[in-house]
């Protein structure tokens, strides 16, 4: 389980501490603040896999370390790359979108995908 449950939003980074845990909320650009989905029966959006990875990866850009290893990062079968990269093009920063091509990339090679 997540210590910290990463958020995105277009608010301010920040950390917010509640009975039931604390959650780190990620600054996107408004521009990249899409592909959410409404969760039934959980009453909050959730982005689809590809989506989220390629949050995080653009978080990483800005945030260092924190987001620039997944040791964890298990890609089914279905992930889609193609879908993955489509998402990164509605970053607007060219810096951040060299960044998260790169890493999607690396990413890929890893997983075994061509």
């Amino acid at each position: 389980m997540c210590s910290e449950p990463p958020l995105a939003s277009v608010a301010h980074t920040k950390e917010i501490r509640t009975n039931a845990g604390i959650f780190a909320v990620h600054h996107l650009a408004p521009s990249f603040f899409r592909g959410f989905a409404w969760r039934e029966g959980g009453g909050f959006f959730i982005a689809d896999p590809e989506k989220a990875l390629v949050d995080c990866l653009y978080v990483s850009t800005f945030r260092g370390r924190r987001f620039s290893h997944f040791p964890e990062l298990n890609l089914s079968e279905s992930f889609d790359f193609k879908k993955a990269v489509a998402w990164a093009a509605f970053i607007k920063s060219g810096a951040a979108l060299k960044h998260v091509l790169k890493r999607l990339a690396e990413i890929k090679m890893g997983a075994g995908r061509k």
